[in-house]
């Protein structure tokens, strides 16, 4: 969290949908999800370091999957509601990154999101 005071807002220089999960049971009694928009927001995304970019077996498909730092502006709007079961989509091109955790920063500037993204890479 040390770099957010460093961020200028030059530096949001991507956009991301916050995504909030509803849950449902289909006809199989099966836990479904479905995302709904909460915002579109300006960002700043960093990888956490080349050595976090890792891979998996998962199945017979080898996954892999990077940690990043996404920094949004805090807006109080649905920072409320937010919580680790919600995902940051790409607004260019549709990546998913999973939520791994958040820190709001004391001033209520900031929110550094720790996320992951996977990647298929061999099937």
């Amino acid at each position: 969290m040390a770099f957010m005071s460093k961020i200028k807002a030059g530096d949001f220089n991507m956009q991301f949908k916050v995504k909030k999960p509803t849950y449902t049971q289909n006809n199989f009694g099966e836990k479904t999800s479905a995302y709904s928009t909460q915002a579109t927001v300006w960002a700043n995304k960093n990888v956490t370091s080349l050595r976090n970019i890792n891979e998996k077996f998962e199945g017979d498909k080898l996954q892999s999957y990077g940690e990043f730092y996404i920094v949004v502006r805090y807006d109080s709007s649905w920072v409320g509601t937010l919580d680790a079961d919600w995902i940051l989509e790409d607004n260019d091109n549709a990546q998913v990154y999973e939520i791994l955790s958040y820190i709001v920063d004391p001033r209520k500037e900031f929110i550094e999101f720790r996320t992951k993204m996977d990647t298929t890479t061999i099937s």
